[in-house]
């Protein structure tokens, strides 16, 4: 995802997919970098697309770590 994400950082569904991976396997402090990271490379009006797919199904519910969790929801609001 990394090589990927220097000639497409401005498309939102890799930062996304990349984020998903991340959660899937658990690695939940290296999402919120990433998170950071997508937030900072897309624009403002992107946003939103990647806001959407992380809070769906309450996915950040399940983080057992609520350190990460709250950091997350924080830079959500």
């Amino acid at each position: 995802f990394d090589r990927a994400l220097i000639f497409m950082h401005k498309m939102p569904r890799i930062w996304i997919m990349y984020l998903q991976f991340l959660f899937h396997q658990k690695l939940y402090n290296r999402f919120r970098a990433v998170l950071d990271r997508a937030l900072s490379a897309l624009p403002l009006t992107q946003h939103f697309k990647v806001w959407e797919d992380i809070t769906k199904d309450d996915q950040l519910m399940t983080i057992k770590h609520v350190q990460v969790g709250r950091h997350i929801m924080e830079r959500f609001m």
